[in-house]
């Protein structure tokens, strides 16, 4: 099992919805994704291990942070459009280039942007015009779909 990646998360989130989304993105069963606390050793015997870092107490508007562990060979944007799709909220995701403001947005209507964030002195992820433009459009895309 290895470090799969870092999910931004664009609100506070239960561990129960967690681990139901990331097994819906993983295409798993939910007792194959465990949690993992500070105090828990050994580890779970799962596929998926999640730890949640700060939930909902993070600053910005990703207030939730999860780190997973797996032997997944998929990519973690593969991975975070699942999750935000199952959770109907925005995921960021790191976008390997040498700039870490530059970063991936799951939308919960399927679609993926690249996008620069910014980050105040708080560390806090805040969304940018445009990212809250995208944010807009896929909302209203998912409310055009659900009222035909």
């Amino acid at each position: 099992m290895s470090a799969g990646a870092d999910y931004a998360i664009g609100a506070p989130v239960s561990w129960e919805a967690a681990v139901s989304a990331f097994a819906h993105a993983y295409g798993l069963p939910t007792d194959r994704v465990a949690v993992l606390s500070d105090a828990m050793l050994p580890w779970p015997d799962a596929e998926v291990i999640l730890h949640m870092v700060g939930n909902g107490h993070l600053p910005g508007d990703y207030p939730t942070q999860i780190v997973t562990w797996d032997g997944d060979d998929r990519t973690p944007d593969a991975i975070a459009r699942g999750v935000a799709i199952a959770l109907g909220v925005p995921i960021l995701t790191g976008a390997d280039t040498d700039d870490p403001q530059d970063m991936h947005l799951h939308l919960p209507d399927g679609t993926t942007h690249r996008v620069s964030v910014m980050q105040d002195d708080d560390d806090g992820i805040r969304n940018t015009p445009e990212m809250r433009r995208l944010i807009a459009t896929a909302q209203g895309r998912l409310s055009a779909a659900r009222a035909a």
